[in-house]
């Protein structure tokens, strides 16, 4: 079987990683190849789990291009495109086309075209889909469950969101949770206090850390709020900002530099920009923090924080609510609310021993519900295998 995966960055962050997991899932049983916009340090890892590896200028839609006013842009720019990226497809030939993100949703179209694959949407984004803002949102949904022979939800909530804006891709849709694979499992290579030294940080100061890509929705800003507040209690606490903008976005993360500055927090917070060493950061830290202001698709960070042993700070909403238990491995805080997230980190950074329990709980709960390698069977169900080992008869409801 040929697979063609296209996916919207060549990055390592979440929605990155899960594409690794996808690729070894699918070692010894497809032949993959793999379609993105850019090059970058995904390439590599890619082609060393066996991927060939094509880098296109290919349309990749994101959250401004949903306003009803930048939507049409966005359409005239996939027209553009359209005819390179069909004869890229019609040269792979593959049986399967899979797009990674419904930030390339348009891959379902190729059928159009190229009817002879069998086409499969990934949905890790929760679109705002209420009132007229949530026009574009509804309508990207409902053409990725009215084009796709299977979509795939990465958390309940984006299943119901799917479910919700198109009633009738039931038989469609199934779930399947991210694992941890690459990199989310692995536990630090270097010593803590080496890692706190590199990055001028006192053995003894209380570490928050938030590994995420700084965008708007992502709640930086909210944190540094947050911090600002908990800072006359511990005056030598570090914030470690780990992550970098979409190209475009760069506005952004200046920012949130000049949001610390202004606060007077310069000195007390860390700005690392995209890291690979992501494992080393955490277990140099104390507190982990996801501070979305929307409901998280998944968050597989969060599974990455608890596989250090981290107790987990997050919004409550979205995948949080499947990966965190409240007062358990971690504490769930409301939406935009400062004050919260403060007291959460507060708690915790005042308890040693919370920390510790809840730290342990959380690398329990991991082990027992969350899987280190991505669903094989579901995927191949997904993708119409009747058995991991056939490969040519529907998958029908998958639910």
């Amino acid at each position: 079987m040929r697979v063609l995966l296209v996916h919207s960055s060549a990055q390592l962050y979440g929605s990155d990683r899960a594409l690794v997991n996808i690729c070894k899932a699918l070692k010894g049983r497809a032949v993959v190849r793999v379609l993105l916009p850019e090059s970058g340090p995904l390439v590599a890892v890619l082609e060393a789990e066996g991927a060939e590896v094509a880098v296109m200028d290919v349309p990749v839609i994101r959250r401004r291009d949903l306003r009803p006013l930048q939507f049409p842009v966005f359409v005239l720019g996939l027209l553009r495109s359209y005819l390179r990226l069909l004869r890229y497809v019609r040269e792979a030939a593959p049986d399967v086309v899979h797009a990674n993100t419904v930030a390339v949703f348009w891959v379902c179209y190729l059928r159009f075209l190229y009817p002879r694959a069998r086409y499969v949407t990934h949905v890790r984004e929760i679109f705002r889909t209420d009132g007229w803002r949530g026009m574009a949102g509804r309508a990207v949904y409902r053409q990725v469950a009215r084009h796709s022979d299977a979509v795939v939800a990465i958390s309940r909530d984006v299943r119901d969101a799917v479910a919700s804006a198109a009633p009738g891709c039931a038989s469609r849709l199934t779930l399947i949770t991210d694992g941890l694979g690459y990199l989310g499992g692995a536990r630090a290579a270097r010593p803590r206090d080496d890692v706190r030294r590199e990055l001028g940080i006192s053995p003894d100061a209380a570490v928050i850390i938030c590994v995420a890509r700084i965008n708007a929705w992502k709640g930086q800003d909210v944190l540094l709020d947050a911090f600002g507040l908990l800072r006359p209690g511990f005056p030598d606490a570090r914030l470690l900002i780990v992550g970098d903008a979409f190209r475009g976005y760069e506005y952004l993360a200046e920012g949130l530099r000049r949001k610390a500055e202004d606060m007077g927090m310069s000195g007390a917070v860390t700005f690392t920009g995209f890291r690979e060493d992501v494992a080393d950061l955490l277990g140099a830290s104390d507190v982990f923090v996801l501070p979305s202001v929307r409901p998280e698709p998944f968050g597989l960070v969060v599974l990455e924080a608890m596989a250090a042993g981290l107790p987990v700070v997050a919004t409550d909403g979205g995948g949080p609510r499947e990966t965190v238990q409240d007062g358990v491995t971690g504490i769930l805080v409301p939406f935009s609310d400062p004050a919260a997230l403060a007291a959460a980190a507060v708690r915790l950074l005042s308890d040693p021993v919370l920390r510790e329990s809840m730290g342990t709980q959380g690398r329990r709960y991991l082990d027992e519900r969350f899987p280190d390698r991505l669903d094989a069977t579901g995927l191949m169900a997904a993708y119409g295998f009747s058995s991991l080992h056939g490969f040519g008869q529907e998958a029908g409801d998958v639910l």
